[in-house]
């Protein structure tokens, strides 16, 4: 069975560093993807520091050439079943810009590219703006969720840092209930209509034509291709309440990954034990590859 292998942006430099060769994983009939995510993390806060190693990860991408995912906006849009607005980034010339720059003020003053006639440039604060929102939407929201179910989480944040005891949690009699609810036919269900409004979302931030969230029926497909997502999301949420985990900004964007797994032939491959554990306790660890 040919399968499509979505990489997340550590994957790269992995294979930069030489810790892994991303090539042994590819099996014939096998291709390799990469999101945009990965573009905005390789070039959000940017600079002559940081060059180097992002450089590196950027010829990597280079190298293994392969194939680019819409962004999320645009897939959830398609998978749900309603028309997605047009996507104005150019995320392959912004990692080639990076990939060929002779150094940092290169990169961002613009790399020439004679053959194809163009001169590609890296805007570092617009990919960082990109990236502060989402994290900083993805604590609140979540740091709000955990005040309203688990007691005393909101004296818990309250305290500073660097003083804070253990994360709060659920009683022990109350997990067993929560596992049910978080892995039943009503999450999925619920995470399918939180999707359906990320949409109209979407198309309402893009001015097109705009579906209703309250009569919109996504497609037949929609359950299936969102299930791997829906699964580990909900394992994620019980962590929270049940085990203390807390959340972290960056886990904004290795969700959103999980938003490309969308069928038996699409397999996640990553490093990061947690997202591996998690997929594991969610019943779906065969969508994800570990190099």
């Amino acid at each position: 069975m040919a399968r499509r292998l979505i990489c997340d942006t550590n994957v790269f430099y992995d294979h930069a560093e030489k810790k892994i060769d991303v090539r042994t994983l590819l099996q014939p009939g096998d291709t390799l993807w990469i999101a945009p995510l990965t573009a905005f993390e390789l070039c959000a806060l940017l600079d002559a520091g940081r060059f180097a190693k992002r450089q590196a990860a950027a010829r990597a991408v280079v190298e293994l050439s392969p194939r680019w995912l819409p962004n999320t906006d645009q897939l959830v849009c398609r998978l749900v079943g309603t028309s997605e607005p047009s996507d104005l980034m150019h995320y392959r010339d912004a990692v080639t810009a990076l990939a060929t720059a002779a150094d940092f003020n290169q990169a961002i003053t613009g790399v020439p590219d004679h053959g194809a006639q163009v001169v590609r440039t890296i805007n570092p604060l617009a990919a960082k703006v990109w990236l502060d929102a989402l994290k900083n939407r993805w604590m609140g929201d979540h740091d709000s969720a955990l005040e309203k179910h688990i007691p005393g989480y909101d004296k818990y944040l309250a305290i500073p840092k660097a003083s804070r005891p253990a994360v709060p949690k659920i009683a022990p009699a109350d997990k067993a209930k929560l596992a049910a609810l978080l892995s039943s036919p009503e999450w999925h269900k619920a995470v399918l209509g939180a999707l359906v409004l990320k949409a109209w979302l979407v198309q309402s931030m893009a001015g097109t034509t705009m579906l209703d969230p309250a009569t919109h029926t996504p497609p037949p497909s929609a359950p299936a291709a969102f299930h791997v997502f829906a699964a580990v999301f909900g394992r994620y949420q019980y962590e929270q309440r049940a085990s203390g985990m807390r959340p972290q900004p960056n886990d904004s964007q290795d969700v959103e990954y999980l938003l490309y797994v969308n069928g038996p032939d699409d397999v996640f491959v990553t490093r990061e034990e947690r997202w591996l554990r998690l997929a594991d306790d969610a019943g779906v660890g065969s969508s994800f590859l570990k190099p």
